[in-house]
């Protein structure tokens, strides 16, 4: 048995109250040494103070703070009795095994008019992509002035610089001057 100091007791008291009963079971025995040892009487008022707690809340509790008008109240009940017959009636007409919820992706390929034409539809997409990309190099060179077959190297001549040292100079440090 671990014994207990009367801070522990005090703070046991004000959690759980006065009756030794509703205490955690590995911490009554340990109580109960304390309230028969030379601590008692601190172990005993810390208990006085927690009944105390215990009775203004139990009264509190027992206040009735809100009072509806037996109007309402009946009103309350009639409509909450109602709501639960409804929810009866619903469960019992509800099929017993609903379909299970379907994907987004399965309502678009379904939209497309099934896999075939999703898979079709995606394929097309893919190819005009790759086609839009390859033709794309040789329309933008042309757009510059320069035949789609210019090297590098006759691009960098007609900007001026010289192919050998500007170039290196360029790629190396960043600077063409």
């Amino acid at each position: 048995m671990a014994e207990m100091n009367i801070a522990e007791f005090e703070d046991l008291a004000a959690a759980w109250g006065a009756d030794l009963a509703l205490w955690p079971s590995a911490r009554r025995a340990a109580a109960q040494a304390l309230l028969a040892g030379p601590d008692g009487d601190a172990a005993r008022a810390a208990l006085a103070e927690a009944r105390a707690l215990d009775l203004a809340l139990t009264e509190l509790a027992a206040e009735d703070l809100v009072s509806l008008p037996d109007a309402l109240t009946a009103r309350i009940l009639a409509d909450a009795a109602e709501v639960s017959a409804d929810r009866a009636r619903a469960a019992s007409v509800a099929p017993k095994s609903a379909a299970p919820r379907r994907s987004w992706l399965a309502d678009l390929v379904e939209t497309f008019g099934g896999w075939r034409m999703a898979a079709i539809s995606a394929a097309a997409c893919a190819l005009i992509g790759l086609g839009a990309g390859y033709a794309t190099p040789d329309s933008a060179v042309a757009a510059l002035g320069y035949e789609s077959t210019a090297t590098a190297e006759e691009m960098v001549a007609n900007l001026g610089w010289d192919a050998g040292s500007d170039l290196e100079e360029f790629v190396l440090f960043g600077d063409a001057g």
